[in-house]
């Protein structure tokens, strides 16, 4: 491989862009016009009453991280969404899944057969009311499970509405309406920011890496409410499907290294280019 290309893509790493548009993805989300924000990034509908909202979500995890509450609406997390979200790969070895909140009856899990939507693992199950989960501090830890869906094998993420039977999937063309049920917000604010969480039994606190908000809708659209509230989680330690070239970066072992560390990684490998 050339030193050009190999250059190209560490500063792609080391930028936090361990992201990249999978180019087998569509290339708009299909969303409705109810939920189109007047800046051309969709808007979840603002209920009145007492659901909680995505931006109220919102500023429980800033909250927890020591960052106030900066939201004052739905439409202040516009400038976080991140498109298109269908598939995720997991760079870091586990894949932290934080929960927020959680609607009346809910599966929320991943699955690796992405043709399908199969091979599916359960991760979080909700029954009862809606309601929020924990507050991310030390004494009310926001609750956590933690997987691995192998170091670069895409997986995607998958919603039952156990009250209907329907599963939704973050892949619209898997969906039996056509429609994104899973809208995905990039919350930079909060990379490298401490909040606690419970795995299990285990309290712990958790150094975000690269955090994603995931907000589920769980009726069918159109005639679905569009809040996106129905299942809100943190994702963290994984990104969205790179771009074929950068799975070489982190095939070659220097996912997740440090700037100094890299470094040495890559005069060592390239002397031993050189010597070859």
């Amino acid at each position: 491989m050339p030193y050009r290309r190999i250059h190209a893509f560490i500063l792609l790493a080391l930028a936090g862009a361990v992201f990249a548009i999978d180019p087998g993805s569509v290339t708009a989300q299909p969303y409705s016009s109810k939920v189109n924000g007047v800046d051309g990034t969709p808007t979840p509908t603002q209920e009145s009453g007492g659901e909680h909202q995505i931006y109220q979500n919102a500023n429980r995890i800033y909250s927890a991280a020591g960052l106030g509450s900066p939201f004052l609406n739905n439409q202040g997390l516009d400038s976080f969404y991140s498109t298109p979200d269908h598939h995720w790969i997991d760079l870091n070895g586990t894949i932290s899944l934080i929960g927020i909140a959680a609607g009346d009856s809910n599966t929320f899990g991943v699955y690796t057969n992405l043709a399908t939507g199969g091979d599916k693992t359960a991760l979080f199950v909700q029954s009862g009311s809606q309601n929020f989960q924990g507050a991310g501090t030390f004494v009310d830890p926001f609750p956590a499970k933690q997987t691995s869906a192998g170091q670069v094998s895409p997986a995607g993420f998958y919603l039952q509405d156990t009250s209907t039977g329907i599963t939704y999937y973050s892949d619209p063309a898997l969906n039996s309406d056509g429609y994104d049920h899973m809208f995905s917000y990039r919350l930079t604010d909060l990379i490298g920011k401490t909040i606690y969480v419970k795995v299990g039994t285990e309290t712990q606190a958790i150094v975000l890496h690269d955090p994603y908000l995931i907000a589920w809708e769980d009726r069918n659209i159109p005639g679905a409410d569009e809040d996106y509230n129905d299942m809100v989680l943190l994702v963290d330690k994984a990104c969205l499907v790179p771009l074929p070239g950068s799975f070489i970066l982190f095939g070659l072992g220097f996912g997740g290294l440090s700037l100094s560390a890299l470094r040495r990684k890559l005069k060592a490998l390239f002397a031993l280019a050189a010597a070859g």
